[in-house]
């Protein structure tokens, strides 16, 4: 299961860098779309807390949230428990790759955002 969650979080990043790499227009673009994306995205998947234990809202927002099933994932492989089962992370994570290569291969094949 570890190594499971592995490859399906590496398979989201290449796509997320993908992505990225298409819609940005200079190194600085790629670098503000991690920042203002990504490392939001990471802390609030409860990397240093439990999600249960947060009040409600916060909790529902918590589980739309790619990030909180990759963390619930890797953390079962690590620990042997999670705030989710490790088989409904990982299908989020296996549908999550699924979009994300889609839109991949949709901005790859239009090739109206690539630069000569």
């Amino acid at each position: 299961m570890f190594v499971g969650a592995i490859v399906v979080t590496l398979i989201a990043a290449a796509q997320i860098r993908v992505l990225a790499g298409s819609y940005a227009r200079r190194l600085e673009h790629v670098y503000s779309m991690e920042a203002l994306v990504i490392v939001p995205l990471t802390f609030l998947g409860g990397i240093f807390y439990s999600v249960p234990s947060l009040p409600q809202p916060s909790d529902t927002i918590s589980h739309l949230n790619p990030v909180f099933y990759v963390v619930q994932a890797l953390r079962f492989g690590l620990v042997g428990r999670g705030d989710v089962s490790v088989a409904v992370a990982l299908v989020v994570l296996v549908g999550f790759d699924v979009l994300l290569t889609l839109w991949s291969a949709l901005v790859l094949r239009s090739a109206r955002l690539l630069k000569p």
